[in-house]
């Protein structure tokens, strides 16, 4: 016992003894069980329990609590409604004040609106002056409890301030948090408000606090009948059930306990009784834990006085995981034999397993076996199988002398011993399938639990066994864990503290327990400081000792990598973006990354998420970087870069990229870039590894800062996603302006340009294009040039200044022409066609669109075909040819939804809507008209969305 625990014990007996105090007196007052006082005092208390009942205030006169549980004012709820001023009974006032106080209590320290409160006191029919009666419930109430215990939010509502010591509610939930089942059912003196009327006794808390007293009760009643203790289990269940008799698993319970008292007649007549309630009653069977227990007790398998019972105590405040308990449930319902429970380190393996074990101990009446395998041990090597064997043999009454000398022969022996009994084996913490084998029962009444970081697949394969892998925790049974153990009142006491402490922990459970350990002496404001720091994160996670600090835990894992995996594993941490694919995992690693890649995942240090995609826990990731020397980081970050780069450009040729940037390089075999084989699979391949190429682009790397943005310029203008485009490019120019690039200026500037010319925002388009057109005639580039006035033509074009835009136009198609550029030739044609119908010169602005047709379908350039289509339908919508005008729009919309161009089609079904409904085919407008909208909302086009509710509206 170390010195703290020491001094803690010493004060709780001098307080007790000044007091005047029997420990049963202490633990009344302190609201906890005497069992729990009397081990503190003896010291025989863990450390972490101690200082939960410390933080949580449980051991009055400790920590400045002075008498707070008789001092002052008290409010209690579980039972008949009841306010104490100084451990007297006092008057609370009518039924309404009662109500009124039952309603704030049931959900102390939250604020309860004033509809909410006025529904509970008057339903339906609430009299015109029910506000007025209500500011008078609460100006008495106040004067009743004292002080400012209530406190009113302008035009909110009220709520009702208390801690454990003045609330039995909150002090039942803080001892279910403690695990301390036995303490937590002696808060209840009947059913929540027995005494008030409906509807507050309905109340979704009040029923959530039945179920949790009925839950609390089963899992007293597991823990001691797992321990033995059936006449303890028998005198709490009967009790709980007297106030819900048809409840199947209280009375299950009570049936097991009684037959483990030896009253098996009694468990058997009431099993008969509730299964004649349950068919007149409610007219149903009784369930499967309910005929199991009746099974079991006709069975005479209720363990017996004297079974082995190796387990480890429950983890306190288990929360979450209700799909893995009831996959293992499952599993052993469907007579599977071995459970294989795998999980990264500090997922919670152990405690699932033995949560799971205690929950259902009862089925094995011959006791439970349990071995720490140490398997993954960062203080000593994994327990020799001989070792595990000789000791589970000496637990089954051998013999020392009669052990056989070698594991062949101990394993046998083993197994003939529990060939015929039910017995529960957990082996955790094993480091793979050969440290478990020997140790697996024969016959086929026992089970085996086995936990380990690697998910076990030879016991998966040869055995049978069925796979359980714990993820982290997700994000509400994160925040449950840190309720249960610290209590709700300090979370809301530090909010922005927990979200972040939330946030960085990512469900991870020994990273929660750490902090849940080092939050007993320090603020959650100082943890969630270190934790947001890169440089102190995983040293915040040590709560001392190798078993609670993360770094170690994690070298344990990485130690048992093969060298080559190992190296994978850091070099991982290094690749830009949230996950990686296989094929950029080659690029690192050469062909043996997908074999090492499941050596990753076995061992749960890698999550494949999805088929082919693989990511690391942020803290696994943060840890993987700083083991990654400046060799492997180097070589890693090149190659992945390489790859993302060169199959960017891949999949842009195929999407019919016309402006790919230049490349000084080839790729290098090494970098395995990707060769997309049409383009529903180049326009997979981007938007599968996008966040990768943003985080790519955001490393600020010459050269790749812009060449990826222009790569990907068709996929962004396509998918309407001109917010990525403008922050690429906005990176791209703030390198190339740091590094006195003009060339790469001149390319953002003109992206930019575009960008924001679409966005509507005119001004910044404008400076960006000026901008450009001047670089680029300084630098002579007679490609970036026109480029730029391509780009200023439709941005005045987008202004309505269409004799500029035409000005723009025929500059650019100059250029154009010079350098023997046709796809872009023919998009300045269709632009300078499109200038002239807004200038009212329909028929020039048709025979430049037609000769643009002709030469894109000259080079089939598809895009450019259908743009100039829509130009020509928006002629003959303004002609009023509007037959012409839907044949030509239908055909564009056709070939841009070929092309995946999502953005152009929206604005094409808008006018192909216009068009039909001239025409009178308001069916053809209507669904032109959905179909844009649905495109608009994804493109966060909110204006056009807009617009197209309107004309959808109309019709109607």
């Amino acid at each position: 016992m170390d010195h703290e625990l020491t001094s803690f014990s010493a004060a709780l007996r001098a307080h007790r003894k000044r007091a005047g105090l029997t420990q049963k007196q202490l633990a009344d007052q302190a609201g906890v069980s005497v069992r729990t006082v009397r081990a503190i005092e003896r010291g025989q208390v863990d450390r972490p329990h101690a200082a939960s009942l410390r933080m949580l205030g449980l051991v009055v006169g400790l920590e400045g609590s002075g008498e707070a549980a008789t001092a002052g004012c008290q409010v209690e709820v579980l039972g008949p409604l009841v306010v104490r001023r100084d451990g007297q009974v006092v008057h609370a006032g009518g039924v309404k004040q009662r109500s009124l106080l039952a309603v704030l209590a049931l959900r102390c320290n939250d604020i309860v609106s004033q509809a909410e409160i006025i529904d509970v006191l008057w339903g339906d029919g609430p009299p015109a002056t029910c506000r007025e009666l209500l500011y008078g419930y609460v100006s008495r109430l106040r004067k009743v409890l004292g002080g400012e215990r209530i406190e009113a939010r302008s035009g909110s509502g009220y709520r009702l301030v208390a801690d454990i010591h003045e609330l039995d509610v909150l002090r039942f939930d803080a001892l279910v948090a403690a695990g301390d089942w036995e303490a937590a059912l002696r808060c209840w003196r009947g059913a929540v408000l027995a005494d008030l009327p409906e509807p507050v006794r309905p109340h979704p808390r009040a029923l959530t606090l039945t179920e949790q007293r009925l839950a609390a009760g089963v899992a007293h009643a597991d823990a001691l009948i797992a321990a033995g203790a059936h006449g303890g289990a028998v005198q709490s269940l009967r009790a709980l059930v007297a106030d819900e008799p048809l409840h199947e698993e209280l009375c299950a319970r009570l049936m097991v306990a009684l037959a483990g008292c030896g009253q098996q007649g009694v468990a058997l007549e009431l099993y008969e009784s509730l299964r004649n309630r349950l068919s007149t009653e409610l007219g149903v069977s009784p369930g499967a834990g309910l005929r199991r227990a009746h099974l079991q007790v006709l069975r005479q398998e209720i363990p017996a006085a004297g079974a082995l019972r190796q387990l480890p105590a429950p983890p306190p405040g288990f929360t979450g995981r209700a799909t893995q308990l009831a996959a293992l449930d499952h599993a052993r319902d469907a007579g599977t034999m071995i459970a294989a429970i795998g999980g990264a380190g500090g997922t919670g393996k152990t405690w699932l397993a033995l949560t799971w074990a205690h929950r259902n101990s009862a089925r094995f009446p011959d006791g439970q076996l349990y071995v720490n395998l140490r398997g993954y041990d960062p203080t000593s090597p994994p327990l020799p199988v001989e070792t595990a064997l000789h000791g589970f043999l000496r637990a089954l009454g051998v013999d020392p002398a009669a052990v056989p000398p070698d594991i062949d022969g101990m394993a046998a022996l083993y197994r003939g011993l529990l060939a015929e009994r039910k017995v529960l084996v957990v082996l955790d913490n094993a480091r793979d399938a050969d440290h478990v084998t020997p140790l697996l029962p024969g016959g086929t009444e026992s089970a085996v639990l086995v936990t380990s970081r690697s998910g076990l697949p030879e016991l998966v394969a040869t055995r049978g066994a069925w796979p359980i892998t714990l993820d982290p925790l997700t994000g509400s049974e994160a925040r449950d864990l840190l309720a249960h153990r610290l209590g709700v009142h300090r979370l809301a006491a530090e909010p922005g503290a927990v979200a972040a402490v939330l946030h960085w922990c990512s469900g991870l459970p020994l990273a929660l327990g750490i902090v849940i350990a080092r939050a007993t002496k320090a603020s959650l404001t100082g943890l969630a400081a270190e934790l947001n720091s890169a440089q102190t994160r995983l040293s915040a996670l040590d709560a001392g000792g190798p078993a609670a600090n993360l770094r170690v835990v994690l070298d344990t894992s990485h130690a048992a990598l093969s060298s080559v995996a190992a190296r994978l594993f850091r070099q991982l941490a290094i690749s830009p973006g949230p996950d990686i694919g296989t094929q950029a995992a080659i690029a690192v690693a050469g062909p043996a990354a997908p074999v090492l890649l499941r050596e990753l995942t076995s061992a749960h240090l890698v999550d494949e998420h999805v088929p082919d995609r693989y990511r690391l826990h942020d803290l696994v990731r943060l840890y993987a970087a700083e083991k990654c020397g400046e060799a492997e980081r180097n070589t890693a970050l090149s190659r992945t870069v390489e790859h993302y780069l060169h199959s960017a450009l891949a999949c842009a040729e195929v999407m019919g990229h016309h402006r790919l940037p230049p490349v000084d390089q080839l790729p290098s075999p090494e970098s395995n870039p990707y060769r997309p084989g049409d383009m529903a699979a180049a326009l997979a391949w981007t938007e599968a590894e996008h966040e990768a190429l943003t985080a790519v682009v955001g490393l600020r790397l010459p050269g790749v800062s812009w060449q990826l943005p222009r790569a990907l310029a068709v996929y962004h203008w396509r998918y309407g996603r001109l917010h990525d485009d403008m922050a690429m490019w906005t990176t791209a120019r703030e390198v190339a302006e740091r590094i006195g690039d003009v060339a790469a200026l001149v390319q953002a500037d003109t992206s930019l340009g575009d960008s924001h010319a679409t966005l509507g925002d005119f001004p910044a388009a404008l400076s960006h294009l000026e901008r450009a057109i001047a670089l680029a005639a300084q630098l002579g580039d007679l490609a970036a040039e026109a480029d730029a006035h391509n780009s200023l033509a439709w941005a005045w074009e987008g202004r309505r200044n269409h004799r500029k835009a035409l000005d723009h136009a025929r500059t650019a198609l100059a250029r154009y022409q010079a350098l023997g550029k046709p796809h872009l030739e023919a998009d300045m044609l269709n632009c300078v066609g499109w200038c002239l119908i807004r200038l009212g010169r329909q028929d020039e602005g048709r025979a430049w669109c037609e000769k643009a047709l002709a030469l894109c379908e000259e080079h089939g350039h598809r895009d450019g075909t259908a743009h100039t289509l829509r130009s020509l339908g928006e002629l003959e919508l303004e002609t009023k040819r509007y037959q012409e005008a839907v044949r030509h729009l239908q055909i564009a919309s056709d070939l841009f939804a070929l092309l995946q161009h999502s953005f152009a089609q929206a604005g094409v079904l808008a006018r192909l809507g216009e068009a039909a409904h001239a025409l009178g085919r308001d069916d053809l407008a209507r669904s032109s008209w959905e179909r844009a909208l649905g495109l608009y909302r994804a493109q966060r086009r909110e204006v056009s969305a807009t617009r197209m509710l309107s004309r959808l509206a109309s019709l109607d």
